[in-house]
């Protein structure tokens, strides 16, 4: 399964635009994220207008990663004509009621979208299975992961994470993965974000080409990730 990016910077990173990803199946489009530049690219692309199901996955409620939320949803509900699909992890409370909050406050009322379980997204051939997976990033929110089953062995999307534990839990449960797509930031220490050295620490040279670093902070993030054995997502 190949996730497709519309950016890949860090939210004091603009130029690279908001990290966010997409699985698109005919007129099915499935996004991971979606931060302040999304619903342009999306348009820009064709994206939104091609598509007669949108499911949306968010990972956390920061404006780079939840930014477009409001352009998005209302653009399938008043053009589109459709309901937008807004995937819930199973049994959080706190999680649905935020987003819910956030979307109204974004004009969006919950008439205009559909709020589902993540048990609720089948119908992709990419992958047989999706989940999200509790991590710790900024402490004041709740704050997931992405895990996918495929043919190939298994993908997992960190979205923003200052621990490696979901990684190793998603190594540990699928030895034989097919890609892991991880946000690292290039410094020593970060209270809320995972150095890129930790995650070297855990992944073996032979392993690195199938993790792509996304969600990059700097201009010297690609070298230093690269240097180090790692992919980098593109975007186009």
């Amino acid at each position: 399964m190949e996730l497709h990016f519309l950016g890949r910077g860090a939210a004091f990173n603009p130029l690279e635009k908001s990290t966010s990803a997409y699985v698109k199946e005919g007129d099915r489009l499935l996004l991971l994220d979606c931060g302040e530049s999304v619903f342009a690219e999306l348009i820009r692309r064709g994206l939104l207008q091609s598509a007669k199901e949108v499911w949306i996955a968010v990972s956390h409620l920061h404006s780079d990663h939840s930014g477009s939320l409001g352009s998005v949803t209302l653009y399938c509900a008043e053009i589109l004509k459709f309901k937008a699909k807004l995937l819930l992890p199973t049994g959080d409370e706190r999680y649905a009621n935020e987003l819910r909050q956030l979307l109204n406050l974004f004009g969006v009322s919950d008439s205009l979208v559909d709020y589902v379980p993540e048990t609720a997204l089948t119908g992709f051939s990419a992958f047989s299975n999706f989940r999200f997976c509790r991590t710790k990033h900024a402490p004041q929110m709740v704050c997931y992961s992405f895990a996918f089953d495929t043919p190939e062995g298994g993908v997992y999307y960190t979205a923003d994470s200052a621990v490696a534990d979901g990684i190793a839990a998603f190594i540990a449960s699928h030895p034989d993965y097919e890609r892991i797509y991880a946000e690292t930031i290039d410094a020593p220490s970060h209270p809320v974000h995972l150095p890129l050295h930790v995650l070297a620490e855990l992944i073996p040279e032979g392993q690195r080409g199938k993790v792509s670093m996304m969600h990059l902070n700097g201009a010297n993030a690609e070298a230093s990730a690269r240097a180090l054995g790692f992919d980098v997502v593109t975007v186009g």
